[in-house]
């Protein structure tokens, strides 16, 4: 991105990149939020930066403005996967669950396979202690990522032990989910072992 713009600093890519690596690697809001507003000014016709700064805003928990940059990224790119993704974070991140579970939907319908929509809804389900619907996300999940084995071992291990036994399945050492950190640790939190 540095290297972009210093072959040319008109560009609003550039800028959205760098704001992008300033948010997710420094931790810099203020410098990811100076680049995204300059990006804009550029070019405000460019979805992705209006995408990204609505993370930004997200993050920092500006909802009312977080929600009117996701809804301009849509209106410019309205088939954009990951702009629908990420819209229905926002309304995850911001606690509005039903408008999550609408525009994760939406994503899906989109695209069935896109693999990360399935695992969002996983999320607002499992908030929503909505068990059983969040259970058959993580299955589609596995699916459409090529791993029908894990599927039917998330739907047999709720069928037979509900979400407790699918928890204890995801903490497992020796667990063929592979779940990630954050997900185990969500798990134990939920079993109780702090």
């Amino acid at each position: 991105a540095l290297k972009s713009l210093s072959l040319d600093s008109s560009l609003a890519e550039p800028h959205t990149t760098l704001g992008l690596a300033l948010l997710q690697f420094d931790f810099d809001f203020g410098g990811a939020e100076l680049e995204y507003k300059r990006a804009l000014e550029l070019n405000p016709n460019y979805a992705t930066a209006h995408q990204w700064y609505g993370e930004l805003l997200t993050c920092a928990g500006r909802f009312d403005e977080a929600g009117t940059e996701f809804r301009r990224a849509l209106e410019l790119e309205p088939l954009s996967l990951p702009i629908n993704w990420d819209y229905g974070r926002f309304f995850y991140h911001s606690r509005q669950f039903d408008e999550a579970i609408t525009q994760h939907k939406k994503t899906i319908q989109l695209d069935p396979g896109f693999a990360r929509a399935h695992r969002t809804l996983v999320e607002v389900y499992r908030f929503k202690k909505d068990y059983p619907n969040a259970i058959e996300e993580m299955a589609r999940y596995f699916e459409v990522r090529g791993q029908p084995e894990n599927a039917t071992l998330v739907r047999d291990t709720f069928a037979k032990g509900g979400w407790t036994a699918y928890l204890q399945l995801a903490v497992a050492a020796d667990s063929p989910l592979k779940e990630r950190n954050w997900v185990k640790a969500k798990a134990y939190l939920e079993l109780g072992d702090k």
